[in-house]
């Protein structure tokens, strides 16, 4: 299949000087020849591009040549590369791509790296958690780390009320899993994408729930953000999940409790303890 280079110009929001092709021509010429590159050798052409941005060319090239056979670590290297030269655009178009084209399989690593950089280069925090939409259609879920990352983008950006009505997906979602009904929970994930509900790591995997560190992270940013009656509901979902809060995270709750907070009277201690 050939690849639609010319797609990934047309959006991105930089493209290769003319200085920087000729530094990288040398390198990139051995995609002309004819001899068969393995797929390491065509990792080690793009290690050595100076510029991030002639990836493009290297793509173009390597698209169509007749021992075209990408995998997850080619496509992992020409994501970090494009997101070096912040040619973010390009990087969702490739997505879609690899989308199309489905010439390896992909593992959750591959999708926590995509994440990272929509949400920590990019800044662009939707296409991050729609690609964790996205990781059923590869036959791939996301572990506790990628959840957690994810989780983390949601606190940071002050989503907390999505944060609670994915918690009401959650044991449908989990159920459905358990009982290998892939694609009806794959058409709730839809709905709830459309409803613009985010999903959690218990959403997914039925061995997977959210670990104490989502609960921290979530707790943190909504004692940061003075919502103490969100805390109560934070609270009572990590006990009723086994986790016990530990000393640091009651310190920083009182301190919020104490500090002439209006909303301090609605939450119930004494039904935790």
């Amino acid at each position: 299949m050939a690849f639609p280079a010319a797609s990934l110009h047309s959006s991105s929001s930089s493209s290769s000087s003319s200085s920087a092709s000729d530094r990288d021509s040398a390198t990139m010429n051995r995609l002309n020849h004819k001899d068969w590159l393995t797929p390491n050798e065509v990792l080690n052409i793009i290690n050595a591009l100076k510029e991030p941005s002639s990836v493009i060319t290297v793509l173009d090239r390597y698209a169509k040549r007749k021992d075209y056979k990408p995998n997850e670590a080619f496509y992992t290297l020409v994501i970090n590369k494009l997101a070096q030269a912040h040619m973010f655009d390009a990087i969702e178009n490739l997505m879609q791509i690899i989308r199309i084209e489905r010439n390896c399989r992909l593992s959750d690593e591959f999708f926590y790296n995509v994440i990272k950089v929509y949400g920590n280069m990019a800044g662009r925090i939707n296409r991050a958690i729609e690609t964790l939409y996205d990781m059923p259609k590869y036959n791939c879920w996301p572990s506790v780390k990628t959840f957690n990352f994810v989780l983390n983008l949601l606190v940071s950006a002050k989503l907390f009320d999505v944060v609670h009505e994915v918690y009401m997906y959650a044991p449908k979602l989990a159920g459905l899993r358990k009982q290998g009904r892939v694609e009806e929970a794959k058409e709730l994930l839809e709905r709830m994408k459309f409803k613009g509900c985010y999903p959690n790591a218990a959403s997914y995997q039925e061995s997977i729930s959210p670990s104490f560190v989502s609960f921290k992270l979530l707790i943190h940013g909504l004692c940061k953000m003075n919502l103490l009656s969100d805390v109560d509901w934070a609270l009572k979902q990590m006990v009723q999940q086994g986790f016990v809060p530990k000393m640091g995270m009651w310190k920083m709750i009182l301190q919020n409790l104490f500090s002439g907070n209006k909303n301090s009277s609605c939450i119930s201690y004494e039904n935790l303890l």
